[in-house]
């Protein structure tokens, strides 16, 4: 059988794409002479292996030459420089945190107002700022498929799991174990509480990973994940 390629659309109303990016951005609130276009920073936290990381995203509408974050302390997190000749700078920025527990990510993250100064490569000047929480959701729990499931059907299934309080949205994937390229990923608005897989998208006698992640209202996603087997 030819192997089926990646799926990625959104369910609506459409917020994000992916599944490892869950937070809307932030607008930027900077005073300067130009804001980013995008702003966000928030926490990913695993609820079954404990993994916990801080994701870092931005836009801007010109060429970033250089990126400064200090936090609430006033200590500088990230510091970025865009070389080259020429140098024409960069436009977006995607940064990902190592994945220790909570307490470790709290500790090097705290808690408060973080501050984003940027230089174009004309010289103008970014300012942006973003508030980070360490507020959390309770994860879900995932009915169907379940946990550890064999034999289950490569047409008609719908997945569903149990709300969350306080949750604004849900990011659903479902990743072929053996090769994350080949995933499915879907944006749910709060009131859905299931999804059905479209038909021929599931191989027979193959691993696949659900993941249901809970978007609370401070950015924050909170994911639950768990394997199933579907029929040979």
């Amino acid at each position: 059988m030819n192997r089926k390629h990646a799926v990625r659309f959104l369910a609506a109303p459409a917020l994000f794409a992916g599944f490892l990016a869950f937070a809307a951005p932030a607008r930027a609130q900077g005073s300067g002479p130009l804001s980013f276009d995008e702003l966000a920073l928030f926490i990913e936290w695993n609820s079954v292996d404990g993994d916990t990381e801080i994701r870092l995203t931005l836009d801007s509408d010109v060429g970033l030459k250089g990126l400064k974050v200090r936090g609430p302390d006033g200590k500088k997190v990230v510091g970025l420089t865009a070389k080259g000749n020429p140098n024409i700078g960069q436009r977006k920025v995607e940064l990902e945190s190592p994945e220790p527990v909570p307490g470790a990510v709290f500790a090097a993250f705290p808690e408060g107002v973080y501050q984003f100064r940027g230089r174009s490569i004309d010289g103008e000047k970014l300012l942006g700022e973003v508030t980070l929480s360490h507020a959390l959701l309770a994860p879900v729990t995932i009915n169907a498929p379940a946990s550890g499931a064999t034999n289950v059907p490569i047409n008609g299934i719908t997945a569903d799991w149990t709300p969350t309080p306080g949750v604004t949205r849900y990011i659903v994937e479902v990743e072929e174990e053996d090769d994350e390229d080949n995933s499915l990923v879907v944006d749910l608005p709060a009131n859905l509480t299931s999804f059905t897989l479209p038909d021929g998208w599931l191989l027979p006698d193959t691993v696949y990973q659900i993941a249901v992640g809970a978007v609370g209202p401070t950015g924050n996603i909170t994911i639950y994940e768990h394997l199933f087997t579907t029929a040979p």
